[in-house]
């Protein structure tokens, strides 16, 4: 089984200070792009192609908080704010963009 490429991802290379301003990177030592969001390469305008590179930034962090929430259901331990605080915080970093 394949595994999505390491983490975290940013948008703009690693630490945001490198590369396109509408793409995902990864941020390791060689900090790979995973995608590519300019909107010259689609039909969208320059503010939607940014929000579509932050929410796929922040895919990772969606999938572990929703991982997560749904083990502590599974196990009964749904009860605490840890898994909400997760998952909030995944959800502000998918929506959480400036238009460039």
């Amino acid at each position: 089984m394949s595994h999505p490429t390491s983490i975290p991802w940013s948008v703009g290379g690693p630490d945001n200070g490198g590369g396109s301003t509408m793409g995902v990177y990864c941020d390791d030592a060689t900090g790979n792009r995973i995608a590519d969001c300019h909107p010259e390469f689609s039909t969208i305008d320059r503010g939607e192609a940014r929000a579509n590179a932050v929410l796929m930034a922040a895919a990772p962090d969606l999938l572990a908080a929703c991982q997560e929430f749904c083990r502590k259901v599974d196990a009964g331990e749904a009860r605490s704010t840890a898994s909400y605080k997760q998952m909030a915080k995944a959800i502000e970093k998918a929506t959480k963009y400036k238009d460039a």
